[in-house]
């Protein structure tokens, strides 16, 4: 059973359109997006999450880093070619390793977790504390 989600989404938008989510589990899912994510254009999570059908809309939530690459989170930076980048026409995805980004999206993330899978029944809530911690 999931008791919460979070997501990157790179290049996604377009082979997952909002309509085929009519139905979700019930819990939170955030995601975390680059705004200088070359696999999309900056708007694209924020539109997904808009087209998304109302009942399950409320689950979702979004987070947009300024000035983030794809990849922000690693430990290196560099360029490769990628067919699926700029929105499936193919092209250069830049990877910019931005340690204060990371550091930020890594701390929100075990927040969101701990806020969400401690939110849930104690025997899950049990489950939950034993694999995290």
């Amino acid at each position: 059973m999931f008791t919460a989600h979070r997501t990157v989404l790179a290049g996604t938008a377009r082979y997952f359109k909002p309509s085929i989510y009519g139905r979700v589990t019930g819990m939170p899912v955030h995601i975390l997006a680059g705004e200088r994510d070359d696999y999309d254009l900056p708007d694209t999570c924020g539109k997904f999450v808009d087209e998304l059908p109302a009942e399950v809309r409320r689950h979702f939530s979004l987070t947009v880093y300024p000035g983030a690459t794809h990849g922000w989170d690693g430990r290196a930076g560099g360029a490769y070619f990628d067919a699926y980048a700029h929105g499936g026409k193919g092209g250069t995805v830049d990877v910019v390793a931005n340690p204060e980004i990371a550091h930020r999206s890594r701390e929100f993330a075990v927040a969101f977790f701990r806020r969400n899978l401690y939110a849930t029944a104690p025997e899950a809530r049990s489950a939950a504390t034993s694999s995290v911690e």
